[in-house]
């Protein structure tokens, strides 16, 4: 678990939710009804949503779904109930997170990306830095673990529902 108590950890509590669902939806295949479908995805967008409120990196949650619709077998059917669904449920959460900044012209967020761009916003990204937070945030152990999950969705074509099926041959 969590070694230090910061915004990432509600984030990722959510975002751990709004991956489950994302498998889920992804296991459901096509003979599932557009109803059932279209509820599991407004979840995930729920829990997305509520990820981006908790942290405002929570919006890399997006971008990795676009990277996924990018990789998946079946682009058609992800850009929809994996991408476009979720998305939009994840935008109404987090609608009034977004007036508010826009009332304020963005301070609060400028704020905040000033951590990872620095001060005067031409300075580099320091990785170093952020992964050696991230470690201290989810643990050692479990940051390895998700960098070497991650290493094999990348190294071929991801197929949520081939995951699951190994995950589950594997007695998960």
């Amino acid at each position: 678990g969590a070694v230090i108590i910061t915004p990432d950890t509600p984030m990722g509590l959510f975002w751990a939710a709004s991956l489950l669902m994302l498998v889920r939806l992804e296991r459901r295949g096509d003979g599932m009804p557009p109803a059932i479908l279209a509820v599991e995805a407004v979840t995930a967008g729920v829990f997305i949503g509520l990820t981006m409120l908790s942290k405002y990196s929570g919006a890399l949650l997006i971008l990795s779904l676009l990277a996924y619709v990018f990789f998946a077998k079946d682009r058609r059917r992800a850009a929809i109930w994996i991408f476009a669904v979720p998305a939009a449920a994840a935008l109404v959460v987090y609608l009034p997170n977004l007036l508010y900044n826009l009332g304020g012209k963005f301070t609060s967020m400028s704020f905040q990306w000033t951590h990872v761009w620095g001060e005067s916003g031409r300075e580099s990204f320091r990785l170093l830095e952020f992964l050696g937070g991230q470690i201290g945030v989810a643990g050692p152990f479990l940051f390895a673990g998700m960098v070497f999950i991650s290493r094999g969705f990348f190294a071929r074509g991801v197929d949520g529902r081939e995951v699951a099926r190994n995950r589950e041959d594997l007695g998960a």
